[in-house]
């Protein structure tokens, strides 16, 4: 079992955050038949963590939306017992082949990102398989890309997970998104990606004109880019500890 004891970045920090506000927005793709992969949804504990799992299932149309169902449930379930990120990729993976085997879907697989905030603690536990790296703000406002980089879900049966951790405490922040975001085409020409560098400008243009980062305000900076066309399903969290 981690503990915050054992982490030295953890060790001195004086954290104590009343809670985590969450929120979230998406956009869907020019292509409606492409829609139907992200998925986004968090748990509260009775012993004051907030789970969350930011998703894409590479199927599209309604076997997507079937797939990413499936996998919701399955957060659902495993976020009540599961005792750290990690843990709770490998039920979602197991969740995942058993699904996509029982209905014959062996071709798709899906990324995502599992977060255990602990507020009392001041920190943060997230794993992931294959998502797009989170990043991370401290109250002094210097974001950061976190590691990432695990296997998808659904590919091998004994996949395994890495937890990380990182001090979240007042006034810290987390932005998450899919893929859709950062490989949405900068309009006009469409012949480059946004890029996560460009969304890291977008969360910094919020924190500058609006005080605090949103998915909504960020999205709406990523719009202007793209001119509000996306190629993919396109899903964007953000977390904040509020003393």
């Amino acid at each position: 079992m981690l503990t915050t004891s054992q982490h030295p970045a953890l060790k001195s920090s004086p954290f104590s955050p009343a809670h985590v506000a969450v929120n979230y927005d998406f956009r869907l793709p020019a292509d409606q038949r492409r829609a139907g992969g992200d998925f986004c949804v968090c748990d509260r504990q009775s012993d004051g963590t907030l789970w969350s799992v930011l998703g894409d299932v590479s199927a599209k149309g309604k076997r997507g939306l079937v797939l990413a169902r499936s996998l919701v449930a399955a957060f659902h379930l495993a976020s009540v017992f599961a005792r750290h990120p990690s843990t709770m990729l490998r039920q979602l993976n197991a969740a995942m082949l058993s699904f996509v085997t029982r209905h014959k879907y062996e071709e798709y697989f899906a990324t995502a990102l599992v977060c255990c905030f602990r507020p009392q603690e001041g920190y943060v536990e997230y794993a992931s398989a294959g998502s797009e790296p989170p990043m991370i703000a401290s109250r002094a406002g210097v974001w950061t890309q976190c590691l990432t980089g695990d296997i998808v879900l659904g590919v091998e049966t004994d996949a395994n997970y890495k937890d990380v951790i990182v001090p979240f405490g007042p006034g810290s922040t987390m932005v998450a998104f899919t893929d859709g975001v950062s490989e949405s085409k900068v309009a006009p020409g469409r012949e480059n990606e946004v890029g996560s560098v460009n969304v890291a400008r977008a969360v910094d243009d919020s924190v500058l004109r609006f005080g605090s980062p949103t998915a909504r305000k960020i999205l709406a900076y990523v719009d202007a880019l793209n001119a509000a066309r996306y190629e993919d399903d396109a899903t964007l969290f953000v977390a904040s500890a509020v003393a």
